[in-house]
């Protein structure tokens, strides 16, 4: 009996008191294992993501290389039998009249 009634002067000698103290204690211990929880799962799925970045990165980056070098063995194949390879940026300059009136280039 004498434990009793010390814990309960402890919360002030009210019943109610030391009732609702040890509900909002609960619910302090349950709210902080949740949210340490959700850290823990954000991590795991930060992680996650990373690793997929990076292997999406990486199949673009090899898939460029493997395109890249095949570019280059065709240019040496090509350049091999005595042709050249001509760029679409090198096309002759269109065809004009002498009547038709030429307007510079930068002034359409």
């Amino acid at each position: 009996m004498r434990r009793y009634t010390a814990a309960t002067a402890r919360c002030g000698g009210s019943v109610e008191q030391q009732v609702q103290y040890r509900v909002q204690l609960m619910c302090y211990v349950k709210w902080r294992a949740a949210f340490h929880e959700r850290e823990r799962r954000h991590d795991i799925l930060t992680r996650a993501a990373a690793r997929m970045r990076q292997r999406c990165l990486f199949g673009a980056f090899t898939g460029w290389r493997q395109n890249a070098v095949t570019l280059a063995d065709n240019r040496e194949k090509i350049e091999r039998q005595g042709l050249t390879l001509v760029h679409f940026s090198a096309q002759p300059e269109p065809f004009l009249t002498r009547n038709a009136p030429q307007t510079p280039r930068n002034n359409p």
